[in-house]
């Protein structure tokens, strides 16, 4: 939202505080705004309209916030794709395949890459996925900090061939 979008979003929780005799003074309503600003307006508009139909009490922000995670991939969403991609690669291509997706990619890398993904057997696939749900839940947590917070948050991620060279370094100079 924009700074003149602000009295569309004092109204919107003037009368939610009204449905919920909640008191919406000045201060909370300045606590809202920075917790939501970052909302396009009509999202912002949506999600208030889906609270108050379906919530007793006066909704916190992270009430708004639990909405937007729910639009995300779920981990077992996020595996039965990256075992589909694993299925198409060619071979050549398992080791700097990148999809564009940053949560997919990092929770692919922390377990192993695509080459251990395509190399899971019917035997491990079960210990496969509970490793790849764990990395994927980590990842999201991070990356959601990391998104709002860049400059407290910095990333160090290395990605594609760079993480590729950056390994195989790694490993020819430990040896």
């Amino acid at each position: 939202m924009q700074q003149a979008d602000f009295q569309k979003f004092k109204s919107i929780m003037a009368g939610m505080g009204r449905v919920f005799s909640a008191d919406t003074d000045g201060v909370i309503l300045d606590a809202y705004w920075l917790a939501l600003k970052d909302w396009p307006l009509t999202d912002f508009e949506s999600a208030a309209g889906h609270l108050l139909a379906n919530h007793q009490f006066m909704p916190k922000p992270a009430d708004f916030t639990a909405l937007r995670k729910a639009g995300q991939s779920t981990p077992g969403e996020a595996f039965a794709k990256a075992r589909e991609i694993v299925r198409r690669l060619n071979p050549r291509e398992m080791y700097s395949h990148m999809t564009g997706d940053a949560k997919l990619d990092s929770t692919v890398r922390a377990c192993g890459g695509w080459e251990a993904l395509g190399a899971c057997t019917s035997e491990n696939i079960g210990f496969m996925e509970r490793r790849f749900v764990e990395h994927y839940e980590s990842v999201s947590d991070a990356e959601v900090v990391r998104e709002a917070l860049p400059h407290l948050a910095p990333t160090a991620r290395l990605s594609g061939p760079q993480h590729a060279l950056k390994s195989l370094q790694r490993d020819t100079f430990a040896a």
